[in-house]
């Protein structure tokens, strides 16, 4: 089984927050195959009545000790399974009490952004770290005095891959990465592009995109040094999802015309080349026209594709098929962004 909670905004921090009327959580048992369909969702609803500092939610994180910890409008919250805790500004000298983003390093702090405003191309943010296993709250001045190479209100995007090693894009063109044994290591991209890190490959590259307008995002590929290995674009908007257990990147275009949004997805095939992949086996609630709020991910758990907007949330494959449809049974879940 596992526990899941996904999100309709995506991992970067320059995108538009999502807001939720509180968190639903979902605990699903049984192993998502298209032979068996054998799926029980046993859903749990938290809201302020029961700790939560905020209804308005912005982001989870789980940590190496399996805390759940939940960004909101006012406050950094802590779950156990049964409690909540909470971290603020006044008490525990958070910067603020926006919380947008977390990410955890190797040391056991967790990096959480904060700030109030977001501007695309623009940073505006703060950083504050917590320690998981005390629970001491520092400044960016505080754990690294004049060692860093950047001031965190550079900071565009965020990402961490599996050994905890912190990635960074920031607005001036650069990736820092940032290893607790090794410091601070700056790396300048080509032409000083601004890139929004979505993963680390399995193959240790950075994994990203070049928001060229609101319509126009370049896919691209580059080593640990910063040198560009792949891109691809050609007037569309691409949006990474994520690397399957078979080592293929997904991703989807989105279309807009006439204000309607149609999907198309790809999957790569090499690392030159985009493959496209045919949908007409899946029919989804809906179709596959956008709704507000649209978001796809990639679960390692299972490693399938997660959908939801504004009125859906299902789980399909485009090689498998449509395997699980939560509003089928649990109408409730449509009134609530998903998070992560």
């Amino acid at each position: 089984f596992g526990l899941i909670l996904m999100s309709s905004a995506r991992k970067c921090l320059s995108k538009a927050l999502m807001k939720s009327l509180g968190l639903v959580w979902f605990l699903l048992l049984g192993s998502f195959t298209i032979q068996s369909q054998e799926y029980t969702a046993n859903i749990q609803h938290f809201d302020v009545e029961d700790g939560l500092s905020h209804r308005d939610v912005y982001c989870t994180f789980q940590d190496s000790r399996g805390f759940i910890w939940i960004g909101t409008k006012y406050g950094l919250n802590r779950f156990d399974g049964k409690y909540f805790s909470i971290f603020s500004k006044e008490k525990h000298g958070l910067v603020s009490n926006e919380v947008h983003h977390i990410l955890e390093d190797s040391e056991g702090w967790l990096w959480v952004f904060l700030g109030n405003n977001i501007i695309r191309k623009t940073g505006l943010f703060q950083v504050s770290f917590l320690n998981i296993y005390s629970g001491e709250v520092k400044t960016f001045k505080e754990r690294f005095g004049d060692l860093a190479l950047f001031e965190p209100n550079q900071i565009y995007s965020a990402i961490s891959d599996d050994r905890k090693t912190v990635f960074l894009g920031t607005v001036d063109g650069r990736i820092i990465r940032f290893q607790p044994e090794n410091g601070f290591k700056s790396i300048q991209i080509e032409n000083g592009q601004i890139i929004t890190l979505d993963y680390i490959s399995k193959e240790g590259n950075i994994i990203g995109s070049n928001e060229i307008s609101e319509n126009e995002a370049i896919l691209l590929e580059l080593d640990a040094l910063g040198n560009l290995i792949w891109s691809f674009g050609n007037g569309i908007n691409y949006t990474q999802i994520g690397q399957d257990k078979a080592g293929r990147r997904w991703s989807f275009e989105r279309k807009i015309e006439n204000r309607v949004n149609d999907l198309h997805f790809y999957k790569t095939k090499s690392p030159h080349y985009l493959q496209p992949v045919d949908l007409s086996n899946i029919s989804p609630p809906g179709g596959w026209q956008a709704g507000i709020g649209f978001g796809f991910y990639h679960r390692t758990q299972d490693d399938n594709l997660w959908y939801k907007d504004d009125k859906r949330f299902f789980v399909f494959h485009p090689e498998k098929g449509l395997l699980y449809d939560f509003n089928k049974d649990n109408l409730e879940i449509s009134k609530n962004f998903i998070h992560e």
